[in-house]
């Protein structure tokens, strides 16, 4: 499983994916629909799996004396540390935002504790739809892409307005400062556990799906 991680990293992620993860500067911008600076990934996702049916990466690696279930795992694994990754370099420009910004957000939810709550809900979503879709032909990638990002669309779309147009939810979710933290933790740590829990249902579901795949 370590080799298989290595493997993904080292020849199935292009180093200009990495790129894509400065688009959490894009926190740093006025008054903006931030949900949009962490949807870019999902172009390196595309990316990745477009240039690994090409290059046949799958039918490679299942040819290795490795249990198929694994290479799905490694998969995973790999997206869920590369969208971590994302949310943790763009909490500095959070914070900075926070600090320079000090009227907050004009044009959707601010960058508290509670939109990184969301935006971890907003991947967990992204994971569950995706991979056990792709997993099902280990082959078709558009479907199962365009259908996960429409859903997460909607998602964003409706956190957004929501935050803004009901008042309870305006006061508890979208405020700045620590007298908002007692609503704000709660939706941060549901984010977490549907991170977790989802990547993980969306893992043995497509491992279940891949094992029946015929290469």
């Amino acid at each position: 499983m370590k080799d298989l991680l290595y493997k993904e990293f080292k020849l199935s992620w292009h180093p200009s994916v990495y790129l894509i993860l400065l688009c959490g500067a894009l926190l740093l911008i006025p008054s903006w629909p931030f949900f949009i600076a962490f949807g870019y990934i999902f172009i390196a996702f595309n990316n990745v799996f477009y240039i690994g049916r090409a290059n046949e990466d799958i039918f490679f690696t299942a040819s290795l004396p490795v249990r198929k279930r694994d290479i799905v795992r490694a998969r995973v694994c790999s997206i869920a540390i590369v969208e971590l990754l994302q949310v943790i370099i763009a909490i500095p420009f959070a914070v900075i935002n926070n600090a320079v910004y000090t009227n907050g957000n004009m044009a959707g939810m601010n960058t508290n504790f509670a939109f990184f709550g969301f935006v971890l809900v907003m991947y967990a979503i992204f994971n569950i739809i995706f991979l056990p879709g792709f997993y099902k032909t280990a082959y078709k990638i558009g479907v199962p892409m365009l259908l996960a990002i429409f859903t997460l669309m909607i998602f964003a779309a409706a956190v957004s307005v929501a935050v803004v147009v009901v008042p309870v939810l305006e006061t508890q979710l979208n405020g700045l400062g620590a007298d908002h933290l007692l609503g704000q933790l709660p939706v941060l740590a549901a984010g977490i556990l549907f991170f977790v829990g989802l990547t993980l249902l969306a893992c043995r579901i497509s491992e279940n799906r891949f094992t029946k795949v015929d290469l």
